[in-house]
């Protein structure tokens, strides 16, 4: 298969960020509509149950979509072969973690028995996982079909949410929305591969799974430790604590997922320049993430502080005053933002290095540590303390990915990039707070245009010269 031209490279990404943003201003939406809707405890509920079903959905897809997706782009040819196994994989997953669900409901805590017949009907949901088909058209590069796929999902399931639930629409309803906006995806996917790649034709092989499973499980593990490093906070809150601060952490931890999104898109990009470093000198390497660190280093420091200062305007703003509470909570959660940014430069060379062990190594030991930190922090500090985990856990990765990096890559320094922006976030701070009792408009205001200029003072030279991304 021949490589991507550039054009067509450029298109691909364009599809798919677009298709993201769209698809996470829906889902945002939503969510948003419905934390007002509920209110912090019931909405909690929700949350709760939806942490669970990310690992659900992701031990169904086991690793299968990126698996599935590289073995199509290295040979079209052997899609009929491979959408076979992965649906048979798929199938057997799914209907083992349901009956998980429905074996493990009854022994709910009691304070979630409310939530039974919800879990219950979100796991029925996992049954249409087998049939996405969002990985065939990635390894056929057909973003294009993956970015309306997204917008189909949430887009049908922030319609139902606007136009159907309401205050006295019982919550387990959201199970049958979900069903829905599952099914149309469904829907639309084999619609478009039977028009435009083959008529459809299942066939299932289910004594090759483990044969299957063999390729999937490091990635399948791996996004699994992924998910325990950003997820396992919310259940823990949830089974040790409860009630609304459960509530209040969702609304802070979704806020920053959804800005994450970002850090995912903009790594997703900068992947292919990272790879084509390994075949020039290390300075390559070195000068393209100096150009990377002056964007991100400036740009997430900024956005970390003004989340900083507007943290209780925010959540007032996007979730009603119910959920206030939960400012301190987004304070915390809103620096993950520069952490993953910054640390993403480790990370994503790893595995454009081909040193996928360490990345997993190191999200392994920060999704125990997460676990760990939330057992010891949650009991005493609630929802700040889950926080907390969060936030711990993510600079023990960041600090292992970095060290791997240094060991067996290159020499990336990061000091030399970040004590120019947090001189911009004294100068920032020592305004703002000099002027907040006078006039806090006016003391944000020249903090933001004081941070700006010590950003074009001090980087000055830095930003007029010629870069090579």
């Amino acid at each position: 298969m021949e490589p991507l031209s550039f054009k067509k490279l450029a298109a691909n990404f364009s599809f798919l960020t677009g298709g993201e943003i769209f698809s996470k201003i829906c889902t945002f939406a939503a969510f948003t509509y419905l934390a007002r809707t509920l209110g912090p405890q019931q909405f909690g509920y929700l949350e709760f149950a939806l942490a669970i079903m990310v690992f659900l959905s992701l031990f169904v897809d086991f690793g299968s979509s990126p698996y599935g997706a590289r073995e199509i782009a290295l040979n079209p040819e052997s899609l009929p072969h491979h959408l076979t196994k992965v649906i048979s994989l798929r199938i057997l997953l799914a209907l083992l973690a349901v009956l998980v669900v429905f074996c493990g409901v009854p022994f709910l805590p009691q304070q979630y028995s409310s939530i039974s017949k919800l879990l219950t009907i979100l796991s029925l949901s996992l049954l249409g996982i087998p049939f996405f088909l969002n990985w065939v058209f990635q390894g056929l590069d057909r973003m294009k079909w993956v970015a309306i796929g997204s917008i189909v999902r949430q887009l049908t399931f922030a319609s139902l949410v606007f136009f159907y639930f309401r205050k006295t629409t019982p919550l387990w309803h959201i199970g049958l929305l979900e069903l829905l906006a599952v099914s149309s995806v469904i829907i639309y996917y084999w619609g478009i591969y039977s028009r435009y790649v083959a008529p459809p034709k299942i066939k299932f092989q289910f004594f090759s799974v483990l044969t299957t499973i063999k390729h999937t499980a490091p990635i399948g593990l791996s996004e699994i430790g992924w998910a325990s490093m950003w997820y396992s906070a919310t259940i823990m809150l949830g089974l040790i604590v409860g009630g609304e601060e459960v509530g209040w952490f969702g609304v802070a931890h979704r806020t920053v997922m959804a800005i994450h999104a970002f850090v995912w898109l903009y790594f997703y990009n900068l992947l292919p320049s990272i790879s084509r470093c390994k075949k020039h000198p290390e300075q390559t390497l070195q000068s393209l993430m100096a150009n990377s660190f002056l964007i991100t280093s400036w740009s997430s420091l900024f956005f970390a502080v003004l989340a900083t200062v507007f943290a209780g305007q925010l959540m007032s703003l996007l979730y009603g005053v119910k959920f206030i509470p939960a400012a301190p909570i987004f304070l915390v959660l809103a620096w993950m933002i520069p952490i993953s940014l910054l640390s993403g430069h480790y990370r994503y060379t790893l595995i454009a290095y081909k040193f996928q062990k360490y990345e997993f190594f190191s999200t392994l030991v920060a999704a125990l540590l997460a676990i760990i930190l939330g057992l010891l922090l949650i009991p005493n500090y609630g929802a700040l303390g889950a926080a907390l985990a969060l936030i711990l856990a993510k600079i023990v990765n960041f600090i292992l990915a970095y060290i791997y990096v240094q060991r067996h890559i290159a020499a990336i320094p990061l000091l030399p990039y970040l004590y120019k922006p947090f001189v911009g976030l004294v100068v920032f701070f020592s305004i703002y707070l000099l002027l907040f009792n006078f006039n806090s408009i006016l003391g944000i205001t020249l903090a933001s245009v004081s941070f700006l200029g010590s950003l074009i003072a001090l980087e000055w030279r830095q930003i007029m010269k010629k870069t090579t991304f």
